[in-house]
């Protein structure tokens, strides 16, 4: 089982990662729009950097994370 994460909509994402500082694991800055992105070891696809899945050990930092995002973009679920 795995944690599918996806972020959107990402023009709403105001930059402060708040995000990185609680779950560096899974996510990070997108160098190129200076928003938050999903890192890139569990992107479900390289040129994708909003959405992956994650190994579930992860699944309280991104609920923490998601519970902490001031725009609630960050979404999640379980996948089994």
């Amino acid at each position: 089982m795995g944690v599918r994460v996806w972020i959107s909509p990402i023009e709403a994402c105001i930059s402060d990662f708040v995000c990185i500082a609680i779950c560096p694991e899974v996510f990070e800055i997108d160098e190129r729009s200076g928003k938050v992105a999903v890192n890139q070891a569990y992107r479900t696809r390289p040129e994708e950097k909003l959405e992956g899945m994650v190994d579930e050990s992860l699944t309280e930092c991104i609920k923490v994370a998601s519970e902490n995002c001031p725009v609630d973009i960050i979404h999640w679920e379980l996948q089994g």
